[in-house]
This record gives C-alpha cells, structure tokens and sequence, in this order.
C-alpha cells in the first residue's frame, strides 16, 4: 500500500513538474483544429537544419539519451501545445512528501521532425541528499552532452555540482542552467539548438 501511494504521489510530482505546466488545457472540441494544424505543420516548407546535427532526428536523439541509462524515454508525442518526450529516474532515499531525489530528462519542439529544445531537470525533495544530486545532475548532464556530440563547456560542470546559475551562448546552441520555483529544491539545464 506505501508502495502504491508513493508511486502515486510521483506521478503527480512528475504531472506537475512537466514543462507544460499551467498551460490551458484543449476541449475536445478544438480537437479537429488540432489534427488540422498538425498536418499543416507536417506539409509545411522544410526549414533549416538545426545547428545540433543530432536534433535534426528525434529517434536518434532519443536512442543517444538511452545510452545513458537514466529510465526509458516515452514515445514522441503531440500534446496539443507542441511535440515532446521525456524519462524520469529517481535516486536515493525518500525526502519531502515521501519522494526520491530525481532526474528528469524533457525534449521538446514546436515541429514533428526536430528536437529543439532539451531540458535536465534534477529535483531534490531529500534536501540531506543535496551534495549527491548535484553529483548525480553533472554527471547526467556530462552524459547528455556527450551523447548529442557536443562538447560540454568547461565552467558548466562547476555550476552544476555547486547549484549555480549559468547561461552561455555558443554558435551552437545556448545554455542555461536556473532555479525552478517549486516544492522543493529543483535545477533545470536548458539547451536550444539554433
């Protein structure tokens, strides 16, 4: 029974820590205009590749962050506000509200066949365990940029195992690390392909 509810209350924690959070919700009315701006998205004019090879390949972006080995990546879907995937994997023992330490990995992109934006986000409701998932979060992050074959910058490591801001653009992509608002203490690593 503690099993179950603690399962619960992390979904709940995940539903509403997903980027799409407070967003307006569709009615099943505006489903058709839905379908309608999906296949025009699909036949509009091809744009330009995103300058992160790899971004330009949502499967393969996908199968690249599996070798990471931090829990599998849901299906690319359409939500209504634009397309998206994500993976969450938990760590260490249970903080505020019975919840684990976690790491959660988002793709997200306003177009079918691209990922332009992708988002790890470490939230840590065990605050004794805060050193270990600043740990956990660098780790990750190292493995991400690794794995979408774009080197890392140096001073990021740093700001990620202190719990530091930290924005830099570079000529492929920008990068920002910041403070969620929240429950607890959560950091989200932004990085956007131009």
């Amino acid at each position: 029974m503690k099993a179950t509810l603690t399962y619960l209350v992390l979904l709940l924690s995940v539903a509403c820590s997903s980027p799409n959070q407070g967003r307006a919700t569709q009615s099943p009315d505006s489903s058709k205009a839905d379908s309608a701006s999906v296949a025009k998205a699909k036949s509009s004019p091809a744009t330009e590749p995103l300058k992160i090879p790899l971004f330009n390949d949502v499967a393969r972006t996908q199968k690249k962050l599996a070798t990471i080995s931090r829990g599998d990546m849901r299906n690319w879907h359409y939500d209504g506000l634009g397309w998206s995937a994500s993976s969450l994997y938990e760590f260490g023992s249970p903080g505020i509200g019975q919840l684990r330490n976690n790491l959660t990995l988002y793709l997200e992109s306003s177009r079918q066949n691209e990922v332009q934006t992708l988002r790890v986000k470490v939230s840590i409701p065990n605050m004794n365990q805060k050193s270990r998932a600043f740990t956990q979060y660098a780790s990750t992050v190292e493995k991400v940029f690794k794995a979408i074959g774009e080197p890392i910058p140096d001073d990021l490591t740093t700001a990620l195992r202190r719990g530091k801001p930290y924005a830099k653009e570079t000529p492929t992509m920008s990068i920002e690390n910041r403070l969620e608002d929240g429950q607890y203490n959560s950091w989200v690593l932004i990085v956007s392909s131009y």
